[in-house]
C-alpha cells in the first residue's frame, strides 16, 4: 500500500528538478539529497521508541494517554522536533558541497527533495501497517514536501539576507505546523470535536500541498527566487 504514493512522489521530484534543468546540481548532488532524506527517515524510525518513552515519562504515567495533551506532546517530540531536525541537519550536510546552492530557489529545491524522500519512505512504512484509505490520504497530503518547501524558503532567505531570524523560522514553522496537524489527526477518535479538527487538518494539508505546488511553479516561471546566495552556505 505504501507504493500508492509513488506517482505523487515522482511528480514532486519532477517539479523540483524541472527548475534545475538549466543549472543542474553538481555530479551526484541529487543523489546526495535523496540519501539525506533516506538517512533522516531511518534515523527517525530508530528514535521514535526512545523519544516516545521520554514523552511518556514527561507526561506522567498517572495521566490518561487517551487525550489531546498526550498526542500534542508525543507528536511534538517524535514528529515535529525529531523529524524536522533530522531533515534540516541531513540536508544542511548535503548542501555543504560547493555548487549545490547558488540561489534562494536552490534552497527550496534541496530541502523539498529531502522532504519528498523522507515522506515516501515513511509512506511505505505506514502503508504496510494501514489500509488503502490511509495510504491514499498520505499520498494526496504530502506533508513532508510542504514542510521542506517552507524550510527551504526561510533558509534561503536567511542566506540571502543574513538575518538569523529566518534561520530560526526555517526550523520553528515546520515544527509547529507538523506538530499541530499530526496531533489533531492522532486525536480523531477522542470525540466528535477532535474528529472535525482531524478532518480539517487533513483538508488543510491537501489544500496547502496544492497551493505549494502552484507557488513553486510560479517561483520557477517568474524566477522570483533567482536571487544569488553563492558562497553563503
Amino acid at each position: 500500500m505504501g507504493l500508492i504514493s509513488l506517482p505523487v512522489t515522482l511528480f514532486l521530484y519532477w517539479l523540483m528538478l524541472h527548475y534545475k534543468k538549466e543549472a543542474p546540481f553538481p555530479k551526484w548532488g541529487l543523489l546526495c539529497l535523496v540519501i539525506a532524506g533516506a538517512v533522516s527517515a531511518l534515523l527517525a524510525s530508530l528514535l521514535y521508541a526512545p523519544v516516545s518513552s521520554a514523552a511518556s515519562y514527561i507526561y506522567g504515567t498517572e495521566n490518561d494517554k487517551a487525550s489531546f495533551q498526550w498526542n500534542l506532546l508525543n507528536m511534538f517530540l517524535t514528529a515535529g522536533l525529531i523529524e524536522e531536525a533530522l531533515k534540516f541537519i541531513t540536508c544542511r550536510i548535503a548542501i555543504i558541497r560547493k555548487g549545490m546552492i547558488r540561489t534562494w530557489m536552490d534552497c527550496v529545491i534541496a530541502f523539498a527533495t529531502v522532504g519528498i524522500t523522507f515522506g515516501f519512505i515513511e509512506n511505505i512504512s505506514y502503508g504496510m501497517r494501514s489500509g488503502a484509505a490511509g495510504a491514499i490520504a498520505r499520498a494526496v497530503a504530502p506533508g513532508h514536501f510542504i514542510f521542506g518547501v517552507i524550510m527551504g524558503f526561510f533558509y534561503g532567505r536567511f542566506l540571502v539576507s543574513g538575518q538569523k531570524k529566518y534561520c530560526v523560522l526555517c526550523c520553528v514553522v515546520p515544527v509547529v505546523i507538523h506538530t499541530i496537524t499530526n496531533a489533531f489527526l492522532q486525536s480523531a477518535d477522542l470525540g466528535k470535536t477532535y474528529l472535525y479538527l482531524a478532518f480539517a487538518s487533513a483538508v488543510f494539508l491537501i489544500v496547502t500541498a496544492a497551493v505549494t505546488v502552484i507557488r513553486v511553479l510560479r517561483w520557477q516561471k517568474n524566477k522570483t527566487l533567482d536571487v544569488s546566495c553563492t558562497d553563503c552556505v
